[in-house]
């Protein structure tokens, strides 16, 4: 089984696209909205936060606040896409000992190799969503990508950056170390 990396980024541009739409229908106060990937790439979905959720875990004056605002495990919707889940797992299952060693449990080259091809459809997608029309509506919503497990300050900083621009990212670099 071969894992098609360009029909998995458009089906994901597909998922976020309708997601998208349909989060900001039912939620006028959504702030941030965060395409997640587990570490393992065995499943995908969305993390949002609303402002109303926001304001309940703590006051902008709170020194806490920044690991409330920035923090997707505090957040309050999530939402697996279970289709394409099913297949990036499936797809790691097909042969097992490709992307695990089965001496030493480690992940392989292989492994390694399809997270960065996975990452790299998952970047195209959310650059897209931020460029799709119903986004242009809503350009007050911060937008990010995460891959579960990614200690990487330096890349998560910037794809902050390319998502939210320059002034978006210095509170969230600044405040970094709290919520990561």
């Amino acid at each position: 089984m071969n894992f098609d990396y360009i029909v998995f980024r458009d089906k994901l541009i597909q998922s976020l696209e309708n997601y998208f739409f349909e989060i900001t229908k039912k939620y006028t106060d959504i702030y941030a909205f965060t395409l997640d990937c587990t570490g393992d790439v065995r499943s995908i979905g969305v993390i949002a936060n609303t402002k109303a959720n926001l304001e309940k875990q703590a006051q902008v004056d709170d020194e806490d606040y920044p690991y409330y605002q920035y923090c997707e495990a505090e957040w309050a919707i999530f939402h697996t896409f279970k289709d394409l889940s099913e297949e990036m797992s499936q797809f790691l299952e097909t042969d097992r000992d490709t992307f695990t060693n089965p001496h030493t449990y480690m992940f392989t080259e292989s492994f390694h190799e399809h997270v960065k091809k996975v990452m790299a459809a998952c970047d195209e997608a959310i650059i897209r969503l931020k460029a799709s029309e119903h986004f242009q509506k809503h350009p007050s919503i911060m937008l990010n990508f995460v891959i579960e497990d990614d200690s990487d300050k330096m890349n998560r900083v910037e794809r902050y950056i390319r998502l939210n621009g320059t002034k978006a990212a210095r509170d969230y670099e600044i405040h970094y170390d709290e919520f990561a």
